[in-house]
């Protein structure tokens, strides 16, 4: 499985070997010869079918721009990047998952150590999830959020003023859990 996308292919160039990146990039060239040649072979296609509608008595004439918005999607229509949408599955199976383990754990009153989801996980738990589960979801999330911003307030008045201590001084990981709240990885 190699890239299509700039974000993966910047890194295997970075990560990868010199040989899988010219594999990787080789590929995506080779996408995007195809994706180019398919989508000018659908323009033409796509010419002769409004030739042949504005012969119509009933054909109504559109605004050039619009034509213009449908023809830059036909050339430029790319596949999806196949990492990109192994990730995405992923995210998807984990999201759910964690969404029915909770409506578990909620029938059984043991989400008292639960971590949660980072926010965006928790948007896209909130779109799976309905009604009274989402609810409770939410709610969680909220508890947990309040409880790192008194830990943070904690800390601001435990530390002196005039020292400003490292990220690593602060008591219990605190820093490490707020990033991991808000933005799932450090």
């Amino acid at each position: 499985m190699l890239p299509t996308c700039l974000d993966h292919l910047w890194l295997y160039a970075r990560l990868a070997s010199t040989r899988v990146s010219f594999h990787a990039v080789r590929r995506a060239l080779d996408a995007m010869i195809a994706m180019l040649q398919s989508g000018i072979a659908a323009l033409g296609r796509e010419r002769s079918r409004r030739a042949e509608e504005e012969k119509s008595v009933w054909f109504r004439r559109k605004n050039p721009s619009y034509f213009l918005g449908q023809d830059r999607k036909l050339i430029t229509h790319l596949q999806r990047c196949q990492i990109c949408e192994a990730v995405a599955v992923t995210c998807d199976r984990a999201v759910a998952e964690f969404v029915e383990g909770t409506k578990e754990r909620e029938r059984s009153h043991r989400h008292d150590r639960e971590y949660g989801l980072c926010m965006r996980h928790l948007a896209h738990a909130c779109v799976i999830c309905h009604g009274k589960g989402r609810d409770n979801l939410v709610s969680m999330h909220v508890e947990r959020l309040l409880a790192l911003r008194d830990r943070a307030s904690e800390a601001l008045s435990e530390s002196s003023i005039g020292r400003r201590s490292a990220p690593e001084d602060v008591e219990d990981g605190f820093w490490r859990d707020a990033l991991y709240r808000i933005s799932g990885w450090m």
